[in-house]
């Protein structure tokens, strides 16, 4: 199956892990990546995303800053268009 920024994150999660990634590093890459996760949707397929390395960045910045609220942005994605 093709692979989703769920897939990803996890393996890079697993990656920090097995090179010797402190628990301090795990849980701010951990809450990094359940920020995009939220915000770019889990399931999207890599292919899928039409943006670019630098408009993720700015979406996900803006998450940080923004409080909670009810629903999440979503990249744009092949399928939406």
């Amino acid at each position: 199956p093709a692979p989703t920024l769920h897939d990803v994150m996890q393996g890079f999660l697993a990656w920090l892990d097995a090179d010797g990634a402190g628990p301090g590093t795990l849980d701010s890459y951990g809450m990094e990546c359940k920020l995009a996760l939220r915000e770019l949707g889990a399931d999207t397929l890599l292919a899928d995303l039409v943006q670019t390395h630098s408009e993720i960045a700015v979406q996900l910045a803006s998450a940080r800053k923004r409080s909670e609220r009810a629903g999440s942005l979503r990249i744009e994605t092949k399928k939406q268009k």
